[in-house]
């Protein structure tokens, strides 16, 4: 894999987005303990065409769920399962167990029960409301489908599906539309382009961002205690000798994460304007039982690539006795 990293970055490549996983040996700790040591299975097969076909599937339990494609070649209807936390890559009713239990006892109560599948519409000014914006872990992306699809897709010309295989291709076309707008900036600042949902438009123009240089990621990896030198020396093009000391709370990053916090700490971060001249105030909401401050409460940038520093101190609130 490295080799063909090597090869695709001499021909010129600057975004490489790729879907890495491994399967997991039979002999391992986990099926040991879970199966015994013995393959099972849901008997997936089970369903006759002419039970099924035209009709609104009701499932109930994690089993029936695995053998949804099952039903692909049997024409039916829709799908209702009565499990409201299934992550499923296809279209379908998720119901509670509650309102599962009505629907049986409605089935029961009838020899001919019937439903039907109202039109999808799109309900504006609700929660949760439609978003159609992506997130990196890659929830429902919507994407375009072809023309010839699986049976659950079929005639549907835009697909939701989860995974980080559907958002990574989509992550690395706007890393390279940045990189096409902005060859200057670096590797941190096209990843902090205003973190959280993307939204190309708005990342092409941040305003501030935070910045790392290689050696500030030379300083973390010495904090990591096993890293030599002659390794460090594999990253940097001069040799690099870590210090006696690195706060690794100054680490520059957007987030900040204090440990066992028991006493005032106080951590640095530096922003860089990237944008045009602006005033930035500074707005805190503090955590619950934590007292935070920023200094200095605004930040003046007058040109593009000033940097300013300002600093964040917190503390343990005392505990109140009930």
């Amino acid at each position: 894999m490295l080799s063909a990293f090597e090869d695709v970055i001499h021909n010129g490549v600057d975004v490489l987005t790729l879907s890495i996983g491994e399967d997991r040996p039979v002999t391992d700790g986990y099926f040991n303990n879970t199966m015994d040591r013995q393959f099972t299975s849901y008997v997936c097969r089970a369903w006759k065409q002419s039970k099924v076909q035209g009709k609104i599937v009701i499932f109930s339990t994690d089993e029936e769920v695995n053998c949804l494609w099952e039903l692909k070649d049997h024409d039916v209807a829709g799908i209702i399962i009565v499990l409201p936390d299934a992550s499923l890559s296809m279209f379908a009713a998720l119901i509670s167990t509650s309102d599962g239990k009505a629907i049986s006892a409605y089935i029961n109560s009838t020899k001919l029960p019937t439903a039907y599948i109202t039109q999808v519409i799109v309900e504006l000014n609700t929660k949760p409301a439609p978003i159609p914006d992506i997130i990196a872990p890659g929830t429902q992306v919507i994407a375009a489908s072809p023309d010839v699809a699986d049976f659950f897709h079929q005639g549907q010309p835009y697909v939701a599906m989860s995974g980080t295989s559907m958002t990574t291709p989509i992550v690395a076309g706007v890393v390279a539309l940045l990189k096409a707008i902005h060859p200057e900036w670096t590797l941190l600042q096209r990843r902090d382009c205003n973190p959280g949902l993307i939204q190309p438009n708005v990342a092409a123009d941040p305003g501030l961002v935070y910045d790392l240089t290689m050696k500030d990621y030379l300083k973390f990896l010495c904090t990591q205690k096993n890293f030599t030198e002659g390794q460090l020396a594999n990253f940097y093009e001069k040799p690099f000798k870590c210090p006696e000391s690195y706060n690794l709370l100054n680490f520059n990053y957007p987030s900040i994460t204090v440990p066992n916090l028991s006493k005032k700490v106080t951590v640095r971060r530096i922003v860089k304007n990237v944008g045009t001249p602006g005033i930035y105030n500074v707005t805190v909401t503090e955590p619950e039982g934590i007292f935070a401050d920023v200094h200095p409460k605004r930040l003046m940038f007058n040109k593009v690539g000033e940097k300013k520093v300002f600093k964040l101190t917190l503390k343990a609130k005392k505990a109140q006795l009930e």
